[in-house]
């Protein structure tokens, strides 16, 4: 897990979910796309779990 992975599941730690706006608003640095691709992973290895699709979709903590 690299450092913005771990700040987005502090973030969802906090407050119950992420948005990729939300993720966005954290790491503004970083492009949308290498930030999609991390929530990507974090849900490939099982840490979060993807709810919804399209603009509804938020992640969670599995």
């Amino acid at each position: 897990m690299n450092e913005r992975q771990a700040r987005a599941v502090n973030y969802i730690r906090q407050n119950g979910a992420i948005t990729n706006r939300e993720y966005r608003q954290l790491c503004t640095d970083v492009s949308a796309e290498t930030l999609r691709l991390d929530l990507a992973d974090l849900v490939k290895k099982g840490v979060l779990l993807k709810v919804g699709s399209k603009r509804g979709t938020y992640y969670i903590l599995k």
